[in-house]
């Protein structure tokens, strides 16, 4: 497939000051623990999360932090901070007269058309200008998109939300607004595993609902082929699914001596209860840009070498995964480096804290099949890969 995201800006988000990324299909960011690998995914959940968070709190199904401050490097408010692709734009800024948080979403064609329309000159590059700018931009944007008449396409969402995260929503008195018909970035959508997660049959998508899965039900409805592989997974260990739409309620069988006993889902076994979610969230799924944090976690290596597998040889979809298991890291090298035509599909990231920053370096081609020669040791040598060059000579 075509990349959705061919290059992702990341400034001033937590401990980010500033990264640049040239992202390809399948995208690893590994790194020391608490460096900021997760941030990287955070910082992308701004631009598609939206829609699909639950809490009453700004993005808190999909970014960790206590106060609005905290999602600012340093817990400086007065450069707005902004994630940016090819295809849209996320600004999040602060009003210190009302104490409250400006948040606005484009695809790039709105944000071009906006500016345009408020008399603000189209400023090239990332400087502080261009920071400065974005802050004049949040300030003047609810009193124009209240007025303004309608953008000949959709393509934007501004919301504001106050110190503690308490947003502003559809319906309600305050500062909302999003275009006609509706509009979300293009399909960025972050996953997460929970166990117990609770299965709701109100959400109708087609595809696995970020962040949690909570329409799995649907998604094996409407999906032959997934229902199939994942009504597999149990079948091995003489297990059956079932719905009953009566109940509300997805089970899991087992017959024994003509006697059927039936277990709410959740109650099944862990491993392939994660599994089964991160197949649907891959298998539901086209032309979208998923990110997953540490999908390994806690698998049994048949099912982390499945995973890499899959996630390495499918086509339909864009992965940005952080890891921290050799393992599987090795598996994803094995199933890409070899072929040609898949190397050119591969990116790998060493997310790095230096000068009280996260910072991210991309590794090279000739880097990546050095690191297959040895890929289990890589996470031993993570500070000599936050170097130029020198990976190959210490880990190749």
């Amino acid at each position: 497939m075509e990349n959705v995201i061919n290059t992702l800006y990341i400034q001033n988000f937590k401990s980010i000051r500033s990264a640049v990324l040239h992202p390809r299909r399948v995208n690893l960011i590994i790194g020391q623990p608490n460096v900021g690998k997760s941030t990287v995914l955070e910082a992308m959940s701004l631009l598609g999360g939206f829609p699909y968070g639950k809490k009453k709190k700004f993005m808190g199904s999909f970014v960790r932090y206590e106060k609005s401050a905290h999602l600012f490097h340093d817990g400086v408010l007065t450069q707005p901070l902004r994630v940016e692709t090819d295809r849209d734009i996320c600004l999040l800024g602060h009003d210190a007269q009302s104490k409250r948080f400006r948040y606005g979403v484009f695809s790039q064609a709105a944000y071009r058309l906006l500016r345009a329309q408020m008399g603000l000159p189209l400023l090239e590059g990332r400087n502080k200008a261009r920071s400065s700018d974005d802050a004049l931009l949040l300030e003047r944007l609810y009193p124009h998109l209240t007025t303004a008449s309608p953008l000949p396409e959709p393509g934007f969402l501004y919301t504001e939300f106050d110190r503690h995260g308490a947003m502003d929503r559809p319906g309600e008195d305050g500062h909302y607004v999003a275009s006609t018909p509706a509009w979300q970035p293009r399909a960025v959508k972050a996953y997460r595993y929970k166990s117990g997660g609770r299965i709701d049959r109100r959400h109708v998508e087609a595809s696995l609902r970020p962040p949690y899965g909570n329409n799995l039900v649907q998604v094996l409805e409407q999906h032959a082929d997934l229902r199939q592989e994942f009504a597999g997974l149990f079948a091995e260990r003489g297990l059956r699914l079932r719905v009953r739409p009566d109940a509300g309620r997805f089970e899991v069988m087992k017959e024994i001596d003509g006697l059927s006993f039936a277990y709410p889902y959740s109650s099944s076994g862990d491993t392939l209860q994660r599994f089964g979610f991160y197949l649907a969230a891959m298998e539901s799924n086209r032309n979208t840009v998923i990110l997953l944090e540490e999908p390994e976690a806690h698998s049994y290596p048949q099912y982390v070498s499945q995973l890499a597998e899959r996630i390495a040889t499918q086509q339909e979809n864009q992965f940005f995964v952080t890891t921290h298991n050799p393992h599987f890291f090795s598996e994803v090298l094995e199933n890409m480096v070899p072929y040609e035509n898949r190397v050119p599909e591969l990116a790998v990231f060493v997310a790095y804290y230096k000068d009280f920053q996260t910072k991210v370096r991309q590794l090279s081609d000739e880097e990546v099949r050095g690191l297959r020669r040895d890929s289990l040791e890589v996470f031993n040598n993570l500070g000599d890969l936050e170097q130029e060059r020198v990976a190959l000579r210490k880990v190749g």
